[in-house]
């Protein structure tokens, strides 16, 4: 089912594990994405980790104001044939997940934490969840 930006914030925001939004430019080798061969389609990995950057801003108390740069592990998963994508050098609104040895950047054929070229009312979305705690309860699909 379509997963929108309203499920990716309430999903970081009921959830137990540490979470960082942040708006950059996202980078990293697109050859490393992984590729399906439809003929072979039970080859394709369930997760691919690519080394990826992202040079922006965090969210803090003031809004997306912290200058903010960081290494973080793209984790691209793949359901069967169907995988999710990511755009190098793409503008975008992230949730990254904090792990023990970094940052974790998840995504999967259905949606994930990577949101391209975020709107004005998009990042008011995330800061008012953030800030205010209005957090959108996304309605079941």
């Amino acid at each position: 089912m379509p997963y929108g930006l309203d499920n990716a914030i309430y999903e970081v925001a009921t959830s137990e594990d540490g979470y960082v939004a942040a708006v950059g430019t996202l980078t990293f080798n697109e050859r490393k994405l992984p590729k399906v061969d439809m003929s072979r389609q039970d080859d394709t990995p369930p997760i691919t980790l690519i080394p990826a950057r992202l040079k922006g801003t965090a969210l803090n108390k003031k809004g997306f104001t912290q200058p903010f740069s960081t290494r973080l592990d793209l984790a691209i998963k793949c359901y069967g044939p169907w995988c999710s994508s990511a755009q190098s050098g793409t503008e975008a609104l992230v949730f990254l997940q904090k792990t023990d040895t970094g940052y974790t950047l998840n995504t999967n054929p259905c949606g994930g934490h990577i949101f391209a070229n975020p709107s004005k009312a998009d990042l008011k979305q995330v800061e008012q969840c953030y800030l205010q705690g209005n957090c959108p309860k996304p309605e079941l699909r």
